[in-house]
């Protein structure tokens, strides 16, 4: 920036490009990395007539912010969940007249604020991202967002996210499939709510295998659970990481379970769901956002949160129900499979993004 130039002489030049900007289709710049997967399939740097930048998060924050402080008015600018590059932008917008372009905060996982320091980071939040023009979500439940973050529905857009499984269901769908699995079968670390899927284990003898990092790791996430006294039908198998473990754990399951906890306000376990659907397996999930405000009865099984009783009861009869089972499975793999891969969700994306120029 010249050093000569004043806020006024800044807010002049921006608007004598007001006018001639106005008609020009949206140019959009995204942290989404997924992106350049679907520019590939056009002419380079553009989709559907939108020239297109991405840039790397972890290594490019300043350009995307500079690219943001020199912004047309028809500019979008997509973060990919980065909340303090959004606060940045929303920053800018407040003191540059130069920052003019439009903000897009998608998949924006928040947590209830709880204690005096995460109630006062919410309401700094909230007033800053006041700015942001659209929030798209993977869940369409938007009340706890409203109520601490100022997150409401005029605002938001919900946009269908996808089974990162979705080529290996592919292959998979090629070969014969069976249902009568070895095992319940758990996985996630984000929020989940294990100490209740323990205690449901207690009141029956169906075996489970929950897939394991560390309990470090899950309380970094806001899981928290005791193992030092698992039940007997209870394994823990070692999360190395790798695809391979994640995609057996899944393909030998006859039902997974994705427990959750009460205090999860946004999609906690959806990739989850979302990959066990894809490989034609029941699921039961908590209710709550991204599940039962998402999914229908027929595509999956919902259980209240933190209710032992009623996961047992729904895992025993589902077990032992096959045609109940084969017909949950069908109905959500048929769900998860037209979702589409992440070029189809990147393309999403992009399209609701837009909706943030009209």
């Amino acid at each position: 920036m010249n050093p000569e130039m004043t806020t006024d002489t800044l807010a002049q030049a921006a608007s004598s490009h007001t006018d001639r900007d106005a008609g020009a289709r949206p140019r959009i710049f995204t942290t989404f990395g997924g992106v350049r997967n679907l520019l590939e399939r056009h002419a380079a740097g553009d989709w559907n007539g939108h020239a297109v930048t991405v840039f790397d998060s972890a290594h490019e924050q300043h350009r995307i912010l500079w690219r943001y402080a020199w912004s047309r008015p028809g500019d979008l600018f997509v973060f990919n969940g980065e909340a303090n590059l959004v606060s940045a932008a929303c920053v800018l917008r407040r003191l540059m007249p130069t920052a003019r372009g439009r903000i897009v905060a998608a998949d924006m996982v928040l947590r209830k604020p709880e204690g005096a320091v995460a109630r006062l980071k919410a309401r700094i939040r909230r007033s800053l991202w006041r700015r942001v023009n659209l929030f798209l979500h993977y869940f369409r439940d938007l009340r706890c967002y409203e109520s601490h973050y100022g997150i409401g529905p005029e605002r938001s857009r919900y946009v269908a996210f996808k089974a990162n499984v979705f080529s290996d269901a592919l292959k998979a769908a090629e070969a014969p499939q069976r249902d009568d699995g070895a095992y319940v079968f758990s996985a996630g670390r984000s929020l989940r709510d294990y100490q209740t899927l323990l205690e449901a284990a207690k009141l029956t003898d169906l075996p489970f295998a929950i897939l394991f990092t560390s309990t470090a790791d899950w309380a970094a996430h806001g899981t928290f659970v005791d193992i030092r006294d698992l039940p007997p039908n209870v394994r823990l198998v070692a999360d190395d990481g790798g695809k391979a473990g994640w995609l057996r754990g899944l393909k030998e399951a006859r039902i997974v379970a994705i427990p959750t906890r009460p205090e999860s306000i946004c999609a906690s376990g959806i990739g989850t769901c979302l990959d066990a659907m894809a490989l034609g397996k029941p699921v039961v999930i908590t209710r709550g956002p991204g599940a039962d405000d998402v999914l229908t009865d027929g595509q999956a099984c919902f259980v209240p949160p933190r209710d032992a009783q009623a996961l047992a009861s729904t895992l025993e009869k589902l077990w032992h129900d096959d045609a109940r089972r084969r017909e949950i499975a069908s109905r959500g793999h048929r769900y998860a499979m037209q979702l589409g891969d992440e070029e189809a969700l990147m393309a999403r994306i992009l399209e609701a993004s837009l909706a943030a120029s009209m």
